[in-house]
């Protein structure tokens, strides 16, 4: 379950950014080197929010994390479609709200019920998981990439990702 919660969430987001975002920076007209910034400041953002997620894993529990750091994804993801007209919004968008959602969504969820539910076989399940989002952004570029050739706009990547993150959310709720 971990395993294709990560494969769509990871793979399909994080990973689809690589495939995504040179086509939406010249679709946009912006310059690439302020349109970074989202990028480092989701990283920034990723980093700070892990306390929170571990604080949110030992309150309300591994689901409730999950599902809120998977819905802040999937509101990233629609804000970007549908409303992200320039750099800053951009940034605030991907570098607050994905950042965040990454960390609540990230590894800390899948590490936590490993640790509680395995004792023999732990590091093989751990391995299971944690290659889910490398799966995913192998098999998520390509595809996102002809999606977008096949219909002309960078957003339909985005829609792609953000139909893999509602698929993540659908099956983080049998956790």
């Amino acid at each position: 379950l971990f395993f294709f919660v990560q494969f769509a969430a990871s793979g399909f987001v994080y990973f689809a950014y690589a495939a995504i975002f040179p086509a939406m920076v010249q679709a946009m007209d912006w310059n690439r080197g302020e349109a970074s910034i989202a990028h480092s400041l989701s990283f920034l953002t990723l980093g700070l929010s892990y306390p929170l997620t571990a604080w949110l894993i030992g309150k309300r529990g591994v689901r409730f994390t999950l599902t809120t750091g998977l819905t802040l994804m999937l509101g990233s993801l629609l804000l970007t479609v549908f409303f992200v007209t320039q750099v800053w919004h951009w940034t605030l968008s991907w570098g607050i709200l994905m950042g965040m959602g990454l960390a609540l969504a990230g590894p800390l969820c899948g590490q936590t019920v490993i640790i509680n539910w395995f004792n023999v076989k732990r590091a093989t399940v751990l391995g299971i998981i944690m290659t889910g989002s490398a799966v995913g952004g192998f098999v998520a570029q390509p595809v996102l990439i002809r999606v977008m050739e096949n219909f002309g706009t960078w957003q339909s990547g985005w829609l792609v990702s953000a139909t893999a993150v509602v698929s993540a959310i659908l099956l983080a709720q049998f956790i």
